[in-house]
């Protein structure tokens, strides 16, 4: 996996062995936040560009990390 931090607040992420890269529900992804340097996270505006995942939210202008799935379903607890 590479991830890249573009201007706009933009993060890019390939993934290895992603060709072809879709969802098979059609649905839109979910799961993925980001932070700035304050490490405050918030849900990511995700979207499929090709063979990368492209990530973006309204609150990180500079987003310097990312995470995916890292939330403890209600179901576990």
């Amino acid at each position: 996996m590479q991830v890249t931090y573009e201007s706009g607040g933009v993060v890019r992420i390939w993934f290895d062995h992603a060709k072809g890269l879709k969802l098979s529900t059609g649905r839109i992804l979910t799961g993925f936040e980001i932070s700035d340097k304050s490490g405050l996270l918030f849900p990511a505006h995700a979207v499929i560009d090709g063979e990368t995942v492209v990530l973006s939210s309204p609150h990180v202008d500079r987003p310097v990390n990312v995470r995916y799935a890292f939330k403890v379903h209600q179901s576990l607890i």
